[in-house]
């Protein structure tokens, strides 16, 4: 054995252990059952009691389910990460949380831009887009920005915390797909009003005239935010004198401002970490940088709108649903409805065997919703849209929609 195993051979007193329990008639070679700690305690009851309070309260701790369940940590963390495939994050920041209404108009106003879009082939040609930012004399550059490549030997890098500087203006930047066509620089201290904005949109008209000639004749599209400034009665009636039209734009939705996802973040990420010795020299640094960036890139910065208007439409919003009234029923045979909704369908819908039937329009698809009550017609319940939307379910509420107490009796 020794010629054959060689240091993997068993010693002699291990040899004769097993050679008297084969004589003896023990021919197993597993360990027998024994009392005791189990070798392992991730079983499917300890899994499901883990999942269990993990379900009853998402911020327990791995600390906390050992000391519940009394089996140790490690054990804890196997069950959350290897069985339950279970990661711990955190909540992601966001500006706001949107209501449902909210939703609806956020998709709502991005629908109603992209019809505009569609039939107009100089809409982007036509938009004027603004917003505010602060610039400050010192704006520390972001942690990410001091990112660089060391060994694995090497201590990491240090840097010390430093806050913005008290110097800062107000800038307020209109710009379209050509370039920058005005800027305006407001002091700290004072405030952005309906009555500073109108004389900014005043301004901006001799700008155009002296800037763009011919966007004027053409139309101005004016897209800015739902700032107070913005939406008083005096910026308003200004807008409309001097032949602005201003484009909706959805509540809480710094997604979809070219200015705010485009323009300033870019612009921001030039001066961080620059320390100007006055204002003047961080507002000079902002127009150099203004002056140095292409046609391109405010073309192309413009244009991405159109696509977060498309996702934010297909992602937020419900399906749209328009109630089919004045639906005109035809009786035939066996007690069934058929009824006309309208002359460019391609056929007609065809009700099942109960009294009504209510059309509902989803998307390009028209499906039929089967009533199914009587004497109380306001109820709130649920649809299952087969063949528009692949079996998705949406909630609907259908409110008085016959103002009869019963249905007429089918012939």
């Amino acid at each position: 054995m020794v010629e054959v195993y060689a240091e993997k051979c068993p010693n002699y007193s291990t040899v004769t252990h097993w050679v008297r329990k084969f004589k003896s008639g023990f021919l197993s070679v597993m360990d027998e059952p024994r009392e005791g700690r189990p070798t392992s305690v991730v079983t499917e009851k300890n899994v499901s009691t883990v999942e269990g309070l993990v379900k009853q309260d998402r911020r327990i701790t791995v600390k906390q389910l050992a000391s519940e369940t009394r089996i140790s940590v490690g054990s804890v963390e196997k069950i959350l990460h290897d069985h339950l495939n279970l990661n711990k994050v955190s909540a992601r920041w966001v500006p706001r949380l949107l209501t449902a209404d909210q939703k609806k108009e956020r998709a709502d106003c991005c629908k109603h831009l992209l019809r505009l879009e569609a039939n107009d082939d100089l809409f982007f040609q036509k938009i004027v887009t603004m917003d505010e930012t602060w610039i400050y004399q010192f704006d520390p550059e972001p942690k990410n920005a001091s990112m660089q490549w060391k060994r694995p030997s090497s201590p990491p890098p240090k840097k010390a915390k430093v806050t913005q500087s008290s110097g800062k203006v107000m800038l307020s930047c209109f710009w379209d797909c050509e370039g920058i066509i005005m800027t305006d620089y407001m002091e700290k201290g004072k405030t952005i009003t309906g009555e500073y904005y109108s004389g900014l949109l005043k301004r901006l008209r001799s700008e155009l005239v002296r800037r763009r000639r011919g966007k004027l004749r053409n139309g101005v599209l004016l897209l800015h935010d739902n700032a107070p400034a913005h939406r008083a009665r005096q910026a308003v009636e200004t807008a409309d004198q001097c032949g602005y039209e201003i484009l909706p734009h959805p509540p809480y939705s710094p997604d979809l401002a070219p200015s705010d996802f485009c323009l300033f973040p870019n612009l921001k990420k030039s001066i961080k970490g620059r320390r100007f010795e006055d204002i003047e020299d961080a507002i000079s640094a902002v127009e150099e940088w203004f002056q140095a960036q292409n046609d391109t890139f405010y073309s192309q910065g413009l244009l991405k709108v159109k696509d977060r208007w498309q996702k934010c439409g297909r992602n937020n919003s419900p399906p749209s649903y328009s109630i089919l009234t004045g639906l005109q029923l035809h009786p035939c045979v066996s007690g069934r409805f058929y009824f006309c909704l309208s002359a460019t369908l391609p056929s007609l819908l065809r009700a099942p065997d109960l009294a009504f039937a209510l059309g509902v329009q989803s998307r390009d698809s028209l499906v039929m919703l089967d009533t199914g009550f009587r004497s109380v017609w306001s109820k709130a319940f649920e649809i299952c849209l087969d063949g528009a939307s692949a079996a998705t379910r949406f909630s609907f509420f259908c409110a008085s929609f016959l103002r009869s107490p019963d249905p007429p009796a089918a012939p």
